[in-house]
């Protein structure tokens, strides 16, 4: 089962071959939609104009639900495997990563760009306006992040010897942050490509998420606690 904050309050559940909107703060489940398919959910997200929901599927499978008429419409997956991460660019395009290790790119249905094979399966994503951030499950040859306009080459950051965790971008896309497995939370300043700072704790990260106003960084662990971290240390 995987979910998705919708504002201001509504969560997308999907499962085998249904999709749920909860809205968290009455309790209460607010619409039901059937999907086509029995195959596990791994990856979902609302759009950016929150008029669908974008589900991808154990098996490579993409579909989009139309949340206006509740038709359900299947993407090509034209034999890519699990869909492991999926978000947009600004413009709804939509970018998914696959555990056969590419980045691809969509317009209408059909890849229309495909970053990689890389050397690891991706397990972090993230995108900021044509701007795209992602991380590698790398446990021996240390996480790797390539960000950059997705239309071009990407470029390269080495973090250290663990697993990416988490990306997201922060300053209009000037500065991104990542967490790894390795307890580490680093500050990027993508215009000098280096790091500007990190952080070390003594839990083992294994989610993020950016606050809105971007001052306050929340890490979740593999204890089950969640740390605020200050974006704007030196």
């Amino acid at each position: 089962m995987s979910r998705r904050i919708k504002e201001p309050s509504t969560i997308a559940v999907a499962q085998p071959g249904q999709i749920v909107l909860l809205d968290f703060q009455k309790e209460e489940i607010t619409s039901e939609f059937s999907l086509p398919t029995k195959e596990s959910t791994t990856a979902v997200d609302f759009s950016p104009d929150l008029e669908s929901v974008v589900i991808g599927c154990e098996n490579g499978s993409v579909y989009e639900l139309d949340l206006a008429s509740g038709e359900v419409r299947m993407y090509s997956s034209v034999g890519k495997g699990q869909v492991r991460k999926l978000d947009f660019l600004e413009d709804n395009t939509l970018v998914t990563a696959h555990h056969d290790e590419d980045v691809c790119v969509w317009d209408d249905g059909e890849i229309t760009r495909t970053h990689g094979p890389y050397t690891s399966w991706v397990s972090s994503l993230c995108c900021y306006k044509q701007m795209v951030a992602f991380g590698l499950f790398n446990r021996h040859r240390g996480y790797q992040v390539f960000y950059g306009d997705i239309r071009q080459s990407l470029h390269k950051l080495y973090g250290n010897n663990s697993n990416s965790k988490g990306v997201a971008f922060i300053e209009e896309g000037r500065t991104l942050v990542t967490i790894g497995s390795d307890q580490q939370l680093k500050i990027w300043d993508l215009e000098l490509g280096e790091s500007r700072f990190t952080i070390s704790d003594s839990e083992i990260f294994c989610a993020m998420a950016v606050l809105h106003d971007e001052r306050l960084i929340a890490a979740g662990t593999r204890e089950g606690s969640v740390i605020l971290y200050r974006s704007d240390l030196p």
